[in-house]
């Protein structure tokens, strides 16, 4: 009597022992909450506009609104970058972000800390991308430097100058104050983000991934 064959399917472990369906759910978990944390600042932001319109309707220009406009157009389009896990569309956005937050910021007269450090990860955000492209093995090792230069922004907003709330309920007030927070969300979404290109990046390396642009 003959016995039935019976196919048994092995997953291939990643690069961390895992096995190969396990590294893409990770990577799935590490995008969808870098998303959400970059979506928190946007929707913050767009909040905080809106209450300076309410009482104050005339102080925006409409070149202040157009410029809150494209700069949430390319937040929102990083935040679906990440949720399609599409790296070159990544690269892109940050590309254009990196360009806008130059023409912004010259000629230098004074910018303040969030803006040079927003920059700077963005910049080393770019650079990693990069990296993640080309399937770069040092990634491993630089998978982490976009989310510095918030560290440094969360020790002088939480460590230096202490985040206060205003006494009365002034919306303004208490706004300002939790704009303290965006470094917060901000390195928490550049660091899983990295996690997300050197996990992906080093399971490509190890399965011969023919698709580096999106995994």
């Amino acid at each position: 009597m003959l016995m039935e064959e019976k196919s048994v399917f092995i997953a291939e472990p990643d690069c961390c022992g895992m096995d190969n369906s396990g590294g893409r759910k990770r990577e799935s978990w590490y995008v969808f909450f870098a998303a959400l944390c970059f979506a928190i600042i946007e929707v913050y932001f767009i909040a905080y506009e809106s209450m300076i319109r309410f009482y104050d309707p005339y102080c925006l220009t409409m070149q202040d609104n157009l410029v809150f406009m494209v700069n949430h157009a390319i937040g929102f389009g990083l935040v679906l970058a990440l949720l399609f896990k599409n790296k070159m569309a990544c690269i892109v956005v940050v590309g254009i972000n990196v360009a806008l937050s130059l023409w912004n910021i010259l000629p230098i007269e004074y910018v303040e800390l969030h803006t040079w450090v927003n920059l700077l990860s963005l910049v080393t955000l770019a650079a990693v991308l990069v990296l993640a492209l080309r399937g770069n093995k040092i990634l491993k090792m630089t998978w982490f430097i976009p989310a510095l230069p918030q560290i440094v922004a969360i020790v002088v907003d939480f460590g230096i100058n202490k985040v206060s709330f205003p006494s009365d309920l002034d919306m303004i007030g208490i706004l300002c104050s939790l704009g303290k927070f965006e470094c917060v969300f901000a390195c928490v979404g550049f660091a899983l983000t990295g996690l997300w290109l050197k996990n992906s990046t080093a399971r490509g390396s190890l399965l011969g991934d023919a698709d580096p642009i999106q995994s």
